[in-house]
């Protein structure tokens, strides 16, 4: 997070996620060597967005500012994937790789999850001016 001045403070999606939940933590990796577990997500990352097709569109970044309560926030991310069909259905992907098996995470790391997909989906709506989006999660259990 940044504060630009009194009125304007810029942050990326995940704090915004991050904060919103009240929680420390988005990464669900749990322990072990984070920087082999970062570089082995990146890889699953690109096998899948590469593994996803012409419709998908990897590693989309998004920005945009809304204003609440006299502030501006100016939000700014990257979304995993969009996936834009010929027939108009546009859903963000987010992508998750994970140690755990995905039904061991919490309820509440599935919310933040999914959360940060829909801030991605609000921001790429009022882009491309769409009325409707989906999210989907895509977990890789790791090990």
């Amino acid at each position: 997070m940044k504060i630009m001045d009194e009125k304007r403070i810029a942050l990326s999606v995940t704090e915004l996620v991050r904060f919103a939940a009240g929680a420390g933590n988005i990464d669900a990796r749990y322990g072990g060597d984070a920087t082999g577990a970062l570089s082995k997500g990146a890889a699953v990352h690109r096998r899948l967005q590469r593994e996803a097709g012409g419709l998908y569109l990897p590693e989309v970044a998004l920005s945009g500012s809304v204003c609440l309560d006299g502030r501006e926030y100016l939000l700014s991310g990257r979304a995993d994937g969009i996936i834009d069909t010929p027939e108009g259905n546009v859903t963000v992907d987010e992508i998750k790789s994970t140690r755990l098996s995905p039904a061991l995470l919490s309820p509440a790391v599935h919310e933040m999850y999914f959360a940060q997909g829909e801030v991605y989906a609000f921001l790429y709506s009022v882009i491309h001016r769409l009325d409707r989006m989906a999210v989907r999660l895509t977990y890789y259990h790791t090990e």
